[in-house]
């Protein structure tokens, strides 16, 4: 029988484990529970965030506040929504301020990130489509 003993990493925010320190380190720095947190989403689209976390979790409990509001400052950034979402311990269904969601509102992260990336991917093609390179093939 082999026995040793190996370091275990633990994400201060959520309490996610791993046995790499490297991508833990990635991890916090990305974490949808820490409030400093960067988004990647928003690095990738925009060169930065547009609002912090806290900010957004003020937009969802003031008074009356819909999730449409949440997305105007997010800019439709899946990402900071459920961050906000996660760190002010909304529900899935619960109530934003005394009115409650809007009728028919919803969240599904996974939907919206496909949304997200699908709206992205259209723009680079819109983008790279009045390249004059475009097809050309260089050896």
């Amino acid at each position: 029988m082999k026995q040793f003993k190996a370091w275990v990493y633990e994400c201060e925010f959520c309490g996610k484990r791993g046995r790499s320190a490297g991508h833990m380190r990635k991890h916090e720095k990305h974490c949808t529970m820490n409030p400093e947190r960067e988004c990647r989403m928003c690095v990738h689209v925009s060169g930065g965030q547009s609002h912090t976390v806290g900010e957004n979790i003020e937009a969802a409990r003031a008074d009356p506040i819909k999730l449409e509001y949440l997305r105007e400052m997010t800019e439709s950034c899946p990402a900071c929504i459920f961050a906000a979402l996660r760190q002010g311990k909304f529900q899935i269904g619960d109530r934003f301020g005394p009115e409650g969601m809007e009728p028919g509102a919803d969240f599904n992260y996974s939907t919206e990130c496909k949304e997200f990336w699908d709206e992205v991917r259209r723009e680079d093609m819109e983008r790279m489509g009045n390249c004059p390179n475009l097809g050309t093939v260089y050896y």
